[in-house]
């Protein structure tokens, strides 16, 4: 799972749906592979700017990797060539191949397995 996925997921529980604790999901437990890609900085740029600022930064905190603050304008930091390989680090080379993800709201835990998170929610 890479941090786009994890940037659309939320709880499903009917609990949580309108719960704005629900997003982003906490991960916990993981196991992470990097695999190194060609850097594209307009494509980086363009999915950086559809993603939401805040899980972004939640993702790369949970996975020990932070370097910068990513809900800063990224006319503010893309003239850092640092940030540049941060950047395509976090969005296309890092990815979570198994782990936990954790509702803040009403602690649901979601599997990852082979880097696919399982949404389902079992019958209670």
């Amino acid at each position: 799972m890479k941090a786009s996925t994890h940037n659309l997921l939320l709880c499903n529980k009917k609990t949580c749906i309108n719960n704005e604790n629900n997003y982003p999901l906490k991960i916990k437990g993981i196991k992470i592979e990097k695999n190194i890609l060609e850097r594209d900085d307009e494509f980086s740029k363009i999915i950086f700017n559809k993603l939401n600022k805040i899980a972004l930064n939640e993702w790369s905190k949970d996975l020990n990797i932070y370097k910068y603050d990513l809900t800063l304008p990224i006319e503010e930091l893309e003239k850092n060539e640092d940030f540049i390989n941060y950047l395509h680090e976090i969005l296309f080379e890092t990815q979570i191949i198994e782990g936990l993800l954790i509702c803040k709201n009403c602690n649901q835990e979601y599997q990852i397995k082979n880097g696919i998170p399982n949404m389902l929610l079992k019958e209670e």
